[in-house]
């Protein structure tokens, strides 16, 4: 926020913006994204519909149990396509040498924050793997 804060000040008093701000911004905030997805996973926090998936799961718990592995098993499935998908674009910036910022002021390279992304994904879907088997796991104990 101070580093934010600064280039704004840095904006209008000197009518230019600090080096890498912008760009490196945008890397971050995609990249904390991903960071956080695993745990927002995990904690069950994610947008859903609580109106509905709340009171079907009280009254048919098994069903319940499976709509929520479905949901769970789209979350896994995409993730782990964005992450596979990913692998790709990490490699390139590797190979490329690819880089933010203006050459001989400031760069970054992009590699490291698409590394962070990709782990991020690929945790976050493995989250949602884990919860596939706790939904199943509740099933067949609800089947007793």
């Amino acid at each position: 926020m101070v580093i934010i804060c600064a280039d704004i000040v840095a904006r209008n008093s000197m009518g230019a913006s600090l080096p890498l701000i912008s760009e490196g911004g945008a890397l971050l905030v995609v990249t904390l994204v991903a960071l956080q997805l695993a745990a927002t996973v995990r904690a069950g926090r994610l947008a859903r519909t609580e109106v509905f998936i709340v009171p079907f799961s009280a009254r048919f718990p098994r069903a319940g149990a499976l709509l929520n592995g479905i949901f769970d098993l789209v979350g896994a499935v995409v993730l782990g396509t964005i992450a596979w998908v990913s692998i790709r674009v990490v490699e390139k910036d590797v190979s490329a040498g690819e880089f933010i910022g203006i050459t001989g002021m400031a760069t970054l390279p992009t590699w490291p924050f698409r590394v962070l992304i990709l782990a991020g994904f690929a945790v976050a879907a493995i989250e949602f793997a884990v919860r596939i088997l706790s939904a199943l796991r509740k099933m067949g104990s609800d089947a007793r």
